[in-house]
């Protein structure tokens, strides 16, 4: 499989150096990638490429304290970082006055790359009870139980 090649390939990879960052305040409350509401007061972090859910222990060079994070997002997207931390994360190595730093990673779980699901919609109560006659369908969306109705008509 294409997938579990790429996979492995990328576990023979513990540790990267680069420059961290972390979040602007206005991403607090945000959906991450994987799903989840983003919390400065979290644990978590952005990596570009590593699987969600990995954990990561980063290390700030100039002092050499250290933090353990989960990957839940995507990013840093500007070319030169390797790394957005919460600020909770940024504080614990003692980053956040310069913003940036300079960080080796090193990977101590490897995650899997599934996204939290979220919550569907509720329906319209006007469609709650909705039961098709003759056709099954697949989802749970109006375009999708209009388009059953407009079959239906045509039989």
């Amino acid at each position: 499989m294409v997938g579990s090649h790429a996979h492995s390939v990328a576990q023979s990879v513990q540790e990267f150096f680069g420059k961290a960052s972390y979040y602007a305040r206005k991403f607090d409350g945000r959906a991450t990638a994987n799903g989840e509401t983003f919390s400065q007061e979290a644990l978590t972090a952005a990596h570009l490429k590593l699987p969600f859910n990995s954990l990561v222990e980063v290390t700030n060079l100039a002092n050499n304290k250290s933090v353990l994070v989960r990957i839940n997002d995507r990013g840093p997207y500007v070319r030169s970082r390797v790394i957005d931390l919460s600020k909770a994360a940024a504080k614990l190595i003692d980053m956040v006055e310069g913003g940036l730093t300079q960080v080796k990673l090193k990977v101590l779980s490897w995650g899997e790359a599934q996204q939290v699901v979220p919550k569907a919609a509720p329906l319209p109560a006007e469609l709650r009870n909705y039961r098709p006659r003759k056709f099954a369908f697949v989802g749970d969306s109006l375009s999708t139980r209009m388009a059953v109705d407009s079959v239906r008509r045509k039989f």
